[in-house]
């Protein structure tokens, strides 16, 4: 009689522990423990840092995009100093004016303190033309060359290096108003300071062949 009180009493308790079928569990509107209210709170706030998160990564592409037209131009635009060389003007490349070059003799002193105004000594390399007019630009003669009068009407100038430290090269024009000028001629100006005799020289060439008085006394073994 024990035993079966002692089974019925397991039975029961057994059966406590299971809901009937039709039964509702007390947490059933909990999802591992939270309230349903709790669940779309915490939803919603996950939403919102996802929000905010694609915000500032909104932001930084547009700080980006900005950053980079500050810095860039466009696809098509054209730079604000886009018709200068090195910040110089064209101007500055291709007209020696009659202001500092005028008709008459020009002494290489003179010539060095125009290219220097010019801002020739300011690059690596300059060059320039001078205007084509005999009136607005003189000649350097041959006293101060010592191999020919430079006429500089419609001259090549190119500039090599700084001032004190430099070379000249000046390409003459095929005509002159001087009948001693050296035209089609080509004159080489080194200048590496006072104590390095700065100078002049010639070169020859098909126009302006060497006369017999240029190359008298530099005749080696048949050789010139």
């Amino acid at each position: 009689m024990v035993s079966d009180d002692n089974a019925q009493a397991a039975l029961t308790a057994e059966v406590a522990k299971k809901l009937d079928k039709t039964a509702t569990a007390v947490n059933s509107l909990k999802l591992e423990g939270k309230s349903k209210s709790e669940v779309i709170t915490e939803a919603r706030n996950g939403l919102a840092t996802v929000s905010q998160a694609q915000n500032m990564a909104n932001s930084a592409e547009n700080n980006a995009k900005a950053d980079a037209a500050s810095k860039y131009l466009p696809k098509g635009a054209t730079a604000v100093n886009s018709d200068k060389l090195g910040n110089v003007a064209p101007s500055g490349y291709h007209r020696a004016t009659r202001d500092l070059l005028s008709g008459g003799v020009t002494t290489t002193e003179t010539l060095m303190s125009w290219l220097q105004s010019q801002g020739a000594f300011d690059f690596a390399a300059w060059s320039c033309r001078c205007s084509w007019s005999y009136a607005d630009n003189g000649n350097i003669p041959d006293s101060e060359t010592t191999c020919g009068t430079i006429p500089l009407a419609g001259a090549v100038i190119d500039v090599y290096g700084a001032l004190g430290r430099c070379t000249v090269v000046i390409t003459t024009a095929t005509t002159s108003s001087d009948a001693n000028a050296k035209k089609q001629s080509r004159f080489t100006y080194v200048d590496n300071g006072d104590a390095y005799s700065p100078g002049w020289v010639r070169d020859f060439n098909t126009a302006n062949p060497p006369s017999t008085s240029d190359v008298t006394g530099r005749i080696d073994f048949g050789r010139i």
